[in-house]
């Protein structure tokens, strides 16, 4: 049995965390012997790891950095591994440098495109700290023996990003878990607790408050789309971040106080996509889109930017595609969409139907599996 320990920054409520615990139970099923390490015991996921049977160590950061790679060193000790396998900045660093100095074979996943010129251009970050990053996990991926990316568009940037051999980088797809609910669920009772009975069109955002993840294009967009459909309400399920503030201002400024429901954090994404009319993705960067894969699996209609990432996930056969850049043209998509329910219903049908082909999460667990032995058989 292939021991595998995979180490984390957190087990918070994000897309990378989510989908790194729904794949553990897989990855037992396919005789992974796998352990989950994290640097920082964030509230989160801890419980859905453990009622896995997935042991969770936590590494102390008494001492940030070096503190993590000893811990790191003495785990790897303690439980030795045959592979270790690290998610997120921070554990990046801190993972392939303690199981390098330990000759345990290390391997990394890429979850975003960093370094690019959106990235460099977001508001929140210093462009000289975000190049010294780039260079410490250029200099650390040195040390890994394979490189796992989450799209092909990922792989190709991130390996110029880098300096990494491209052809040393593979491509699984994190995929999802069916997304359905039973059919004892009652949507009218439950639009009604989230005060949306009244509605005629439901619009869903899922992300976190970030200025990546675009939810102020999709409030650009909200009064053409009202002015069209004026019984309409957007629900943002999603954690709030560095742009809340910003997107609470957005919101009263544009009036649109009655037509926006900012949820937080949400455990229940499968309801609410079940009572939604339609999912909006207005993300400027994403790795792959898991959210939007989410509203696939669910048979919702979705609307998404049309972003490289994106188009792996869906075509404009399966979603309709728009620069979120433009508000005028990410309106219209969406009043084309609750307008014409027939041919959103056909598209959302498509949807699932390629979700089941290529997004699942036993397909992404087979992927890993054989990503975990080539970087052994390397």
């Amino acid at each position: 049995m292939l021991r595998v320990m995979l180490v984390l920054d957190s087990v918070v409520e994000g897309g990378a965390e989510r989908s790194t615990a729904a794949l553990l139970p897989y990855l037992t099923e396919r005789e992974i012997d796998v352990e989950l390490a994290i640097l920082h015991d964030r509230p989160g996921l801890q419980d859905r790891v453990t009622a896995a049977g997935i042991p969770l160590h936590r590494v102390p950061d008494d001492r940030g950095r070096r503190g993590w790679i000893t811990g790191l060193r003495a785990l790897i000790d303690a439980r030795r591994p045959d592979l270790v396998h690290t998610s997120l900045y921070q554990s990046d660093l801190c993972g392939r440098i303690a199981a390098a100095s330990k000759g345990v074979p290390v391997v990394s996943t890429l979850a975003t495109e960093s370094y690019a010129a959106d990235h460099l251009g977001a508001p929140h970050l210093n462009r000289v700290k975000v190049r010294a990053t780039q260079i410490a996990d250029a200099g650390t991926a040195r040390l890994t023996r394979r490189l796992h990316a989450v799209s092909s568009h990922v792989a190709d940037r991130m390996a110029v990003h880098l300096r990494y051999p491209r052809e040393h980088i593979d491509v699984v797809y994190r995929g999802r878990a069916d997304v359905t609910v039973p059919d004892s669920f009652d949507r009218t009772r439950f639009r009604r607790e989230l005060g949306v009975d009244h509605a005629r069109g439901v619009v869903l955002v899922v992300a976190r408050h970030e200025y990546v993840k675009g939810i102020d294009r999709v409030l650009a967009a909200l009064p053409a789309v009202l002015a069209a459909h004026p019984e309409t309400v957007l629900l943002v399920a999603g954690r709030e971040g560095q742009h809340t503030s910003a997107l609470e201002r957005c919101i009263a400024d544009a009036g649109l106080g009655d037509a926006v429901r900012l949820l937080g954090h949400r455990p229940d994404v499968d309801r609410l996509l079940a009572v939604s009319d339609a999912f909006v993705l207005g993300s400027r960067r994403e790795g792959l889109p898991g959210s939007l894969i989410e509203a696939m699996a669910s048979g919702t209609p979705a609307i998404a930017t049309d972003l490289p990432q994106v188009r792996e996930v869906a075509t404009c056969e399966q979603a309709l595609l728009v620069d979120a850049g433009e508000p005028a043209e990410l309106a219209a998509a969406l009043v084309e969409s609750l307008a014409d329910r027939t041919a959103a219903t056909a598209r959302a049908a498509r949807a699932r139907q390629r979700f089941l082909d290529r997004f699942t999460i036993d397909r992404s667990a087979d992927g890993m599996v054989a990503f975990y032995r080539r970087a052994l058989a390397q």
